[in-house]
């Protein structure tokens, strides 16, 4: 019987012990509860809200100028973009083509996008359907301009890639996409996307 009192005792004044150091830790800070795993945002950011600005589908007139392709090769595109996983990404799908020297060479692609609030920065990903994968980080630069960059490895010579979006209107905006392989920044393409008017539902 002492025993088992002694025993719980030591349970008692040890539970005392973790709640009085509990209580003697400060609190976190709002940046320290968004980095732990169980804490992180519900619901979207208010970052993630600021591109709210690209949702929708967007028809856009585009002008390539990538390598063996020939200089300023027009192409249109269809893009797709909406919010899924609860809100918290925005995934969009890229429909387009080209045609070099009456042979038209299909194009799509998807992406992914998130703001992470541990690293403080726009995180998205691309994915096409000429096996080219990456991962970039972006920022809003002012209200009206995003810039997304990334650098990785093409045929083992290393580059940088950058995004540039300037937001017309609501309904209208530009993209500029440079490549930097070691001779300076070259403009690949240029984009003009409109957004396209939703369609009523039938009643």
């Amino acid at each position: 019987m002492r025993k088992s009192l002694a025993v719980l005792l030591v349970l008692a004044l040890a539970m005392a012990l973790v709640v009085a150091v509990a209580q003697d830790k400060p609190a976190k800070s709002k940046s320290e509860q968004e980095a732990m795993p169980m804490g992180m945002p519900t619901m979207p950011t208010a970052e993630l809200a600021k591109m709210d600005v690209f949702l929708g589908t967007w028809s856009g007139d585009e002008v390539l100028n990538f390598p063996n392709m020939p200089p300023g090769t027009k192409t249109k595109s269809t893009i797709v973009t909406k919010k899924a996983l609860g809100g918290m990404y925005i995934i969009g799908s890229y429909k387009g083509g080209w045609e070099v020297d009456g042979k038209k060479t299909d194009f799509e692609g998807m992406s992914l996008t998130t703001y992470d609030p541990v690293k403080q920065t726009y995180r998205e990903w691309w994915f096409d359907s000429m096996g080219w994968g990456s991962e970039s980080q972006g920022r809003w630069v002012d209200d009206k301009t995003y810039v997304a960059e990334s650098s990785g490895d093409m045929g083992g010579q290393p580059f940088k890639q950058r995004g540039t979006t300037k937001i017309i209107s609501p309904t209208k905006h530009t993209m500029k996409m440079e490549w930097d392989m070691g001779q300076g920044w070259v403009t690949t393409m240029e984009g003009t996307y409109t957004k396209q008017a939703e369609k009523k539902a039938n009643k």
